[in-house]
């Protein structure tokens, strides 16, 4: 059981890996709208899909609270190195335009998914 104290050291710590996710993807972009408009996100989930921590100092900071529960149910089986994606608002109900990116990875231990990353690029080159 966790104490607040020790509640709050944790979720310094997760803000923490969220804000390195976020500085590396800025850093590394070939992307305008990621390196100029920080039209993007990052995102650490628990084992259900809900959102518990995002970069609060760059890229876009509204996905606190997101589930990626729907996203996440549209793949059967999931092994380790898979990576979803997907930019449709309809089939997994977090993308709200097709320009908007979403992928999702598990994370396991012992064969087990504990949690999930996230990400998040608005790109307008979709196609027609």
């Amino acid at each position: 059981m966790f104490d607040r104290t020790n509640l709050q050291v944790l979720a310094n710590h997760a803000r923490a890996a969220a804000e390195n996710m976020a500085h590396t993807l800025h850093r590394t972009a070939h992307s305008a709208f990621v390196k100029e408009t920080q039209d993007f996100t990052v995102m650490l989930m628990d084992c259900a899909g809900a959102t518990f921590a995002v970069p609060m100092e760059l890229g876009a900071t509204w996905y606190p609270g997101l589930s990626y529960h729907r996203a996440i149910a549209m793949v059967d089986d999931y092994r380790p190195g898979d990576v979803a994606f997907t930019n449709d608002p309809y089939s997994g109900h977090v993308a709200t335009h097709a320009p908007d990116t979403h992928l999702w990875k598990p994370v396991f231990v012992d064969g087990e998914i504990v949690a999930w990353t996230g990400g998040h690029i608005h790109n307008t080159d979709m196609g027609g």
